[in-house]
């Protein structure tokens, strides 16, 4: 999707038998307050309909804003299992439990982030404060 011939937002999926996997959607944050994730995923959808396509799968992770767009949901997991020590401690430690711990902690950190960055003080490039020497 494009805003005055500048990318705001791009997708990518699979679309096979009558079915369509919406594998990516990533937007510019420069457009961030036109919504240009929504605006393109409502299109993608429409044009879905359009040609006959009868599923449009938002595939995982289950992220909130899915739900709206969604009729229906299905449970997926990971299975995983190692051969050495290594790859056990890989499988019962990092995805059982540290997996989704660092997730959260990344999503609250750029929360964090975000709302400080919108705090600081804007300078105009090139400008500098202090003496020169």
């Amino acid at each position: 999707m494009r805003c005055n011939g500048v990318i705001a937002s791009i997708a990518i999926d699979v679309t096979t038998a009558g079915r369509r996997a919406a594998r990516m959607i990533v937007h510019d944050r420069a457009f961030q307050r036109l919504s240009p994730g929504t605006l393109l995923l409502q299109e993608w959808i429409r044009a879905a309909s359009a040609e006959g396509i009868a599923t449009f799968d938002l595939l995982a992770p289950a992220y909130a804003y899915k739900d709206d767009w969604a009729d229906a949901g299905v449970a997926v997991g990971d299975y995983a299992g190692g051969f050495g020590w290594a790859g056990r401690a890989y499988a019962s430690l990092y995805l059982a439990c540290l997996r989704q711990r660092l997730k959260a902690a990344l999503q609250a950190l750029h929360h964090l982030v975000a709302r400080t960055r919108a705090s600081w003080p804007v300078r105009p490039a090139g400008k500098t404060t202090g003496r020169a020497s």
